[in-house]
Parts: structure tokens; sequence; C-alpha cells
């Protein structure tokens, strides 16, 4: 990895995401019990929990029926952002919890709201030595990534890519 963060993508088809979260909490079980703490963060809590503490999860739960999808992102752009919101966010959960490893799933859940480039970008600045691995329901050709095999998002060349490492 020479001088590169420690940020890794577990693509997989999204026809496989139960098997795929059950095998997350599965892995963290597992790894937490061999002494190797893992801070494992679902983005969809993660979002819920920002607009808790925002104060406006009960206004979005009101409105969100009475919105078209494109109004409805929009009014969450600025509490979902996430330089301003998702990495505080995530930065506190490292400050808060003894870990050695990041795992970041959920992104099928949220992907209306949340982009993964984005979060990959601005992780760079929250890195320490502990791997970031992200699992993503899609493709990921250690350049571009595609969600769900179909929507295709912006480059991304800073990850490595877990289907590459024996």
């Amino acid at each position: 990895m020479g001088g590169n963060k420690p940020i890794f993508i577990q693509p997989y088809e999204i026809a496989q995401q139960v098997a795929v979260d059950e095998q997350i909490h599965s892995l963290v079980k597992r790894l937490n019990t061999a002494g190797v703490p893992v801070l494992s963060i679902d983005l969809y809590d993660l979002c819920l929990n920002v607009l808790k503490s925002k104060g406006i999860y009960d206004k979005v739960i009101e409105t969100e029926q009475s919105l078209t999808k494109r109004d409805f992102k929009t009014r969450l752009q600025g509490s979902l952002s996430v330089r301003d919101n998702i990495m505080p966010a995530i930065q506190n959960m490292m400050a808060e919890t003894e870990h050695r490893m990041v795992f970041i799933h959920g992104i099928d859940k949220v992907y209306q709201q949340l982009s993964m480039v984005p979060i990959l970008v601005n992780i760079q600045s929250v890195l320490n030595s502990e791997p970031f691995i992200f699992f993503y329901p899609g493709l990921y050709d250690n350049y571009s990534l595609n969600l769900f095999g179909c929507i295709n998002e912006d480059n991304e060349y800073r990850a490595f890519n877990l289907n590459n490492y024996n």
C-alpha cells in the first residue's frame, strides 16, 4: 500500500444484501471476541442519529410523504451534508469507541441521500492508521464505483478493492 491510507471497498451484488448484513454482524462479533475491536457504522442509523441530534427527525418523518423524492432529498441535503454533519458524526463515534478497524455499511439504505464518493474523499481527514472497510452494493474496479451495478458514481481511486487480496 506504500503511503496510501488503509481504505478498502468490499463490493458485492445487491441480491446478496441479507447475507452480507448477517456476515458483517458475524464478522464484527468474531473480531471483537478475538480482541480486535471493530467500530461498525450503519449509514442509515448514522443519518437517523444526525437528524435526531439536530432536532428535526420528527419533522422529516411528518413531511416525507407529502414531498416528491427530489424535494425530500433537497430538504435533507444540508442536514446530511457529508462534510458538515456525517464526517463529524463518524469522528465522534471514533473518538468515543475503542476500535482497531472501522466497517461502514448501509449505503443501500441511504443512497438517495448520500453518495459513497464524498464519504470516501472526506474519510481521509479522520483516518489514523486503522483500516476502513466499506461494504458496497455494486461494482468497484479500483477506479470507478457503480452502485447496484447500474448507477455510475464519480471515480474513486483512493481505495483498494478487497476482492484483489487473497
